[in-house]
C-alpha cells in the first residue's frame, strides 16, 4: 500500500509529455500539408478502419473534409448541401441474402426451422447474425493460419462485442430486474425490451434444436456471440429495398436459378419474403449516429449497387459529426432496438393504455407471441380476467351491474363488450398512444459524446386530437350503454361477433353523453397507465436528471432509462390532461340539470369484481 515515489512517476510523465509534443507537431505538419486533421481514436483497429476500409476501397468514397473521431467521422471544414459524403460499394456490404446463400445456413439449418411456440418463420436478420458470427470466427482463424484473409475482417473486428454492448444495451442485460428497476414493471419500454430479448432467445434455441445434436450449432455460435451479433444486425443494418436482377447474376451462374426463383424458394421454404426488401450491414454508414434532424441523407442505388450518402439541405458544419436518421422511431423502440435515445425531445414518444399484456409486441414480422394460426382459445381465456377490469367501472349506470339485481340487457351488453375486448386485446393501435416530438425543432449537437441538452425535454403543447380515433373507439366500446345505437347496442354487438368482424369494428360518435364517458374513460386509462411507474410526477423525473450533470458520462444506462421513462410519463400526463379537457368542454355545453343524469355518471372507484364474475 506504499505510495509511489516521485522518481517513479517522473519517467511516465516525461514520456507522456514527449508523446503530446510529437502529436502536436504531427498535427501541425498534417494541417500545413492541407490534409484533414488527424483526430485521436482510442482503438487503433477502429482508426485504421475509419481511414482506409471504405475510403481506399475500389468503388468506395469518403469526402476529403471528413476525419475520424471516436467511432464515427466529423467534418473538418463546412460541407455544402448535397455533396457526396460517402459511397459504400456492394463488395463491402453484407446482406441477409448473402447469409441465406451460405452453405452452412442453406444446407445445415433445416428449412423447417420456426419459432417453437408460435410457428412463425425466423426473421432473415437472425440468419444474418449467425452468418456474421461464423464468418468472423473463420476469418480470425484464416488470419492466424493462412495467407488468405477475408477482406471483411477489419469490419467484423470492429463490430461491438457482448462486452462492448451489455453495459448500455438493455436488451442484453443479464438480470431482468435491472430492466424493471430502470424502466418500470410492465411499462411500454419494459414490454418492448423484453420482447426483443425473448425474440433473440427463441431464435437461438430454434436454431440449436433444429440440429440432431445441439452442439452442432452451439459449438459454432455461442449464445453470447449470437445475442451480440443479433443486436448489431438490429441496430446497424439498413434496408436495400427489393433485390433486383443485379443481386442474382452471380448466384444464377452458380446454381442455375434466377433471383426471382431464389426469392420464391426462400418464401416457400423458410417463410422469408425478401421481395419486400433485404437487410444489409453497411460499413461506415452504420457508425453514424441518429437524429431526427440529420445532416446527411442515405439511399441504396441499385444501378451502382452502392449505398450513397449526401449532405443534407443545411450541409455539415465544420467540427460536427456526421449524423443520419435511422427512420421514424419512438424513444421506446430506439432504446430497445438501438440502445440509446437522444434525450432532446426530437423523437416521438409512446405509451400504453393497456392494463393487460399485449401479445403483439410491435416487432411486426420479426416476432410475435401470437401463434401464426391466430390467438389460441387458451390465450384468449387467460386474458378474460384482466380484460374484465376495464368493465368494472360501469360508467353510465348509477348502480353497479350485477347478476342478481341488474336489467337483463345491461348484463347481456356487458358480456358482449367483454367478448369484443378479447377480439381487440392484441391490436396495438387500439391501446398504444404515440405523440409527436416534444421539441421538434431541436438539432443534433456537435458530438454524441455529450448530451444535446442538459435537462429533460418539456411536454410542450400537444394536441390529443392528432390521431386517437382507434383508442377512442376502444373506450366507446367500454362505455357503451344499452340505450345507445337507439336502443340497439346489444343486437349490434352480437351481430358483429356473429359476422366475425369484431377486430375491425369501430364505434363512431353516438351522442353527447356517450362521447363524454368515452373521453373520461381515456383519461382514466392514462392515469392508470402512469401507476406502472414508481413515480408519475414528471417534476421528480426532471429533478433526477438534473441532480447529476455528469450522469450522461458516468451512468449512461441510467440516463437513457430516465429519459425513456420521462417520455412515457409525459405522454400519459399530456394525454390524460387533454382527454379531461375535451370531456370538460363537452360537459360545458350540457344543461346543468342533464349533467346529473345517469348518462353522464362516471364512477371513480371500480365496482366489486364479484359482481361481474358471472361474465367469466
Amino acid at each position: 500500500d506504499e505510495l509511489p515515489r516521485g522518481g517513479e512517476e517522473l519517467f511516465p510523465v516525461m514520456i507522456s509529455g514527449l508523446v503530446l509534443i510529437i502529436a502536436l507537431i504531427v498535427r501541425f505538419w498534417v494541417n500545413s500539408e492541407g490534409s484533414s486533421v488527424i483526430s485521436p481514436v482510442s482503438d487503433p483497429l477502429v482508426y485504421s478502419f475509419l481511414t482506409t476500409f471504405v475510403c481506399n476501397a475500389p468503388g468506395g468514397y469518403c469526402h476529403d473534409s471528413l476525419e475520424p473521431t471516436r467511432r464515427t467521422q466529423r467534418a473538418t471544414e463546412d460541407i455544402e448541401a448535397g455533396e457526396r459524403v460517402l459511397s459504400v460499394p456492394r463488395e463491402l456490404q453484407i446482406w441477409d441474402l448473402d447469409a441465406l446463400r451460405d452453405p452452412f445456413i442453406s444446407n445445415k439449418i433445416p428449412k423447417t426451422v420456426r419459432h417453437e411456440n408460435t410457428g412463425h418463420p425466423i426473421d432473415s436478420g437472425a440468419f444474418l447474425a449467425v452468418y456474421l458470427v461464423r464468418r468472423h470466427r473463420m476469418a480470425k482463424n484464416q488470419r492466424n493460419e493462412t495467407d488468405h484473409v477475408d477482406p471483411m475482417l477489419p469490419y467484423l473486428d470492429i463490430l461491438p462485442s457482448w462486452d462492448d454492448l451489455v453495459p448500455t444495451h438493455p436488451t442484453l442485460w443479464p438480470v431482468k430486474q435491472d430492466i424493471v428497476d430502470k424502466f418500470g414493471y410492465l411499462s411500454n419500454a419494459f414490454n418492448t425490451i423484453q420482447a426483443y430479448r425473448d425474440m433473440m432467445m427463441h431464435e437461438y434455441y430454434a436454431f440449436a434444436n433444429a440440429f440432431e445434436k445441439e452442439s452442432e450449432f452451439t459449438s459454432q455460435v455461442s449464445e453470447r456471440e449470437y445475442y451480440a451479433m443479433r443486436v448489431n444486425v438490429l441496430s446497424r443494418s439498413f434496408g436495400t429495398g427489393p433485390p433486383g436482377p443485379e443481386q442474382g447474376q452471380n448466384y444464377k451462374n452458380k446454381n442455375g436459378i434466377s433471383i426471382e426463383e431464389e426469392l420464391e424458394l426462400l418464401k416457400t421454404e423458410r417463410g422469408i419474403d425478401l421481395s419486400l426488401g433485404c437487410k444489409a450491414m453497411v460499413p461506415m454508414l452504420d457508425m453514424y449516429d441518429h437524429h431526427a434532424t440529420p445532416n446527411v441523407e442515405w439511399r441504396f442505388e441499385p444501378q451502382s449497387n452502392s449505398f450513397v450518402i449526401h449532405s443534407g439541405p443545411d450541409g455539415i458544419q465544420a467540427g460536427y459529426e456526421v449524423m443520419d436518421s435511422y427512420g421514424t422511431f419512438t424513444d421506446t423502440h430506439l432504446i430497445a432496438k438501438f440502445g440509446f435515445v437522444n434525450g432532446d425531445g426530437s423523437d416521438y414518444t409512446e405509451a400504453s393504455l393497456a392494463l393487460h399484456t399485449l401479445y403483439d409486441p410491435g416487432l411486426k414480422q420479426q416476432f410475435s407471441y401470437i401463434p401464426l394460426s391466430g390467438p389460441s382459445s387458451r390465450m384468449e381465456h387467460a386474458l378474460l380476467r384482466t380484460l374484465l377490469d376495464y368493465l368494472l367501472y360501469d360508467d353510465g349506470y348509477l348502480d353497479c351491474i350485477q347478476e342478481s339485481t341488474s336489467d337483463l340487457d345491461a348484463m347481456k351488453l356487458k358480456h358482449l363488450k367483454l367478448q369484443h375486448l378479447v377480439k381487440i386485446a392484441n391490436k396495438r393501435d387500439r391501446w398504444i398512444i404515440t405523440l409527436p416530438p416534444r421539441v421538434p425543432d431541436n438539432k443534433p449537437g456537435k458530438s454524441t459524446a455529450y448530451p444535446i441538452v442538459n435537462a429533460g425535454p418539456p411536454i410542450g403543447n400537444l394536441n390529443v386530437s392528432l390521431d386517437i380515433a382507434k383508442q377512442l373507439a376502444t373506450c366507446r366500446l367500454m362505455t357503451l350503454h344499452e340505450s345507445d345505437f337507439d336502443g340497439r347496442a346489444v343486437s349490434i354487438l352480437r351481430e358483429v361477433l356473429d359476422n366475425d368482424t369484431a377486430e375491425d369494428f369501430f364505434i363512431d360518435k353516438l351522442n353527447t353523453a356517450h362521447e363524454y364517458r368515452s373521453y373520461k374513460c381515456l383519461q382514466r386509462l392514462s392515469m392508470l397507465g402512469g401507476e406502472r411507474f414508481q413515480s408519475r410526477n414528471q417534476a421528480t423525473e426532471l429533478a433526477y436528471l438534473l441532480m447529476n450533470e455528469n450522469l450522461y458520462q458516468t451512468d449512461y444506462s441510467a440516463w437513457t432509462a430516465a429519459q425513456v421513462r420521462l417520455g412515457e410519463i409525459q405522454t400519459l400526463l399530456a394525454f390524460e390532461e387533454s382527454c379531461n379537457k375535451i370531456a370538460m368542454n363537452i360537459l360545458s355545453d350540457v344543461p346543468e340539470k342533464d349533467r346529473e343524469t345517469e348518462a353522464f355518471f362516471i364512477r371513480d372507484v371500480k365496482c366489486p369484481e364479484e359482481y361481474s364474475l358471472f361474465l367469466l
